[in-house]
């Protein structure tokens, strides 16, 4: 009551509060308006963005198999064209970064580019910095190998390193560490072709080593 009589007694104040706050109101509104159409439009582009970088990350992954695996690239005479595939993917693979390497899927998706980068570095003649990346791909996939449940993909790619570490070392003319790179190489393409024998590919890869 007092409150009111208070109010009659001062309306022009009341008024012109009254429109002060009204104002402010639609200014919020309009401002939070504004921010919720701004961040629509900000997870559009971002969900875009993503999703063109998925199609170039499977654009440079396509490249690498085509160069590493395609029976008709794998002559001699197809070198150039090899290196120049792998160089074009090169940079990619060295750029990618995980930001959470508590999460097992991205720590392999990085252990695989370091993998990648290796290969193209010997491919290049690079071998020492060819060492150091597959180096950096075994530690990672040794402790996704090694965590509980972990899964045959995980072994089969620490396998992979092993065998390609055997050939880098090779090729550096250190036969005790190549010699030792093959025999872990053995052991996990030994077990990986017992716990899949209808599977050829695990018997190819365990033939190559």
């Amino acid at each position: 009551a007092k409150a009111m009589r208070w109010m009659r007694r001062n309306r022009p104040l009341v008024a012109g509060v009254g429109a002060l706050l009204l104002t402010a109101l639609v200014g919020l509104a309009a401002g939070l308006y504004a921010v919720g159409m701004e961040q629509a439009r900000t997870r559009h582009e971002l969900n875009r963005a993503e999703a063109n970088l998925e199609l170039a990350r499977k654009a440079v992954d396509e490249c690498f198999i085509l160069a590493t695996r395609d029976p008709l690239l794998q002559a001699e005479k197809m070198r150039p064209v090899r290196r120049l595939l792998l160089e074009k993917a090169l940079p990619f693979y060295e750029g990618f970064q995980v930001h959470n390497s508590n999460d097992p899927a991205l720590a392999q998706e990085m252990a695989v580019n370091l993998f990648r980068v290796a290969h193209i570095l010997s491919e290049q003649g690079n071998k020492r910095a060819a060492l150091a990346a597959y180096l950096q791909a075994r530690d990672i996939f040794q402790q996704l190998a090694g965590r509980p449940g972990a899964t045959q993909e995980a072994q089969s790619w620490l396998a992979r390193v092993w065998h390609n570490l055997g050939k880098i070392h090779h090729d550096l003319q250190d036969r005790s560490a190549a010699r030792s790179a093959y025999t872990e190489a053995l052991s996990l393409r030994r077990s990986l072709a017992r716990n899949s024998s209808s599977d050829p590919e695990a018997q190819l890869d365990l033939a190559q080593t």
